[in-house]
């Protein structure tokens, strides 16, 4: 749980970070807006296949909340 927990405090960190890249090809700009969401951890941490930890059912918002209070 140690590490699920180092994850969820990284992630929260991100939260205040976005990267805009700009990049062009053929004389033509194209952007890139990424940025770290708190329902995007969920996913990106791959919960939907876990099967041995057990979670509620509750928002994907709410998990990096979630996980930091667990003991």
């Amino acid at each position: 749980m140690d590490l699920l927990k180092k994850a969820a405090k990284a992630w929260r960190d991100l939260y205040k970070i976005k990267y805009s890249i700009t990049y062009g090809r053929k004389r033509k700009l194209y952007d890139i807006d990424i940025s770290f969401g708190e329902s995007d951890f969920f996913h990106l941490a791959g919960f939907q296949y876990l099967k041995d930890i057990g979670f509620p059912n509750i928002p994907p918002d709410l998990y990096v909340e979630y996980i930091l209070k667990m003991k």
